[in-house]
């Protein structure tokens, strides 16, 4: 199973700055997900996946995905890994006015 699993939602602040807020989890819901996030990536993993360049408008077939060539993380967010997580501050009930939450990513 994944080890210390965690979730995050990237959150706009002000006009143009990102910075990522900690999602809460007990630990129950938080082996679960850990599991079901392993799961996918075994399967990922060792199925026929055919790594393709990314193309705007190209949908990818059920065997390809895409590469992102010479990408580089935001500084924000490429300092963090999932020991420092649990450092972000929790999101809570008053975050849902600042303007804009983004989908989680799996730390």
């Amino acid at each position: 199973m994944l080890e210390n699993f965690h979730l995050t939602t990237i959150v706009k602040e002000g006009r143009d700055g990102m910075s990522l807020l900690q999602i809460p989890l007990d630990q129950d819901l938080q082996n679960t997900l850990a599991k079901m996030r392993q799961e996918q990536y075994y399967e990922f993993i060792h199925d026929e996946v055919r790594e393709i360049d990314f193309h705007p408008g190209y949908q990818p077939e059920e065997n390809e995905i895409f590469r992102l060539s010479d990408y580089k993380s935001p500084g924000w967010l490429a300092e963090q890994n999932s020991q420092t997580i649990p450092d972000l501050d929790p999101i809570s009930d008053n975050d849902t006015g600042r303007g804009g939450m983004d989908p989680c990513l799996t730390l």
